[in-house]
């Protein structure tokens, strides 16, 4: 396994994307179901959804633009570090800053004890990866059959900045 215990320290400019991050509701699954059966295979199920938000430490939400759900994430609070669970953007919604309006919103959360953000992303999920070295994340290690799909995924962590 390639380990690389590097830190990145980077401080997101203020958004001007429109639209709001809330918590995700029972009333929601319809739609983030069908924005990852678009994004994602294989999808995930409502069980899924509930299993992680009935956790303590899983926080689920959504971009929400216009009264349209446009996007959500899962992230799970672990001891020293937020990982990123699911991040998706309806594909008639992207490249419009929507991803980058989350990761930030997740990266807020950050704190001195809990100081880094990571996720890991399949090995053919060109886009994704493209996108979080974009967002200042670094590929630290790569993880054997890690991801939903049983492919390798590259572990990406991005460290909070002192002046947050």
């Amino acid at each position: 396994m390639l380990s690389v215990n590097v830190t990145n320290p980077v401080v997101f400019p203020k958004s001007r994307i429109k639209g709001k991050v809330r918590y995700l509701s029972e009333d929601d699954f319809n739609r983030v179901l069908e924005i990852d059966k678009a994004c994602f295979n294989p999808p995930i199920e409502t069980t899924d959804i509930k299993e992680h938000i009935e956790k303590r430490n899983g926080i689920g939400k959504v971009l929400e633009v216009d009264g349209v759900i446009v996007g959500f994430h899962f992230y799970q609070l672990e001891n020293n570090k937020i990982q990123i669970l699911r991040l998706a953007v309806d594909p008639k919604y992207r490249r419009k800053g929507y991803a980058s309006k989350m990761v930030r919103e997740a990266y807020r959360k950050l704190s001195l004890k809990r100081n880094i953000l990571c996720c890991t992303v399949s090995e053919y999920a060109d886009g994704a990866i493209l996108f979080f070295k974009k967002m200042g994340f670094i590929a630290t290690s790569v993880s054997r059959n890690a991801v939903a799909d049983n492919s390798d995924g590259y572990c990406f962590r991005l460290v909070l900045a002192e002046s947050k």
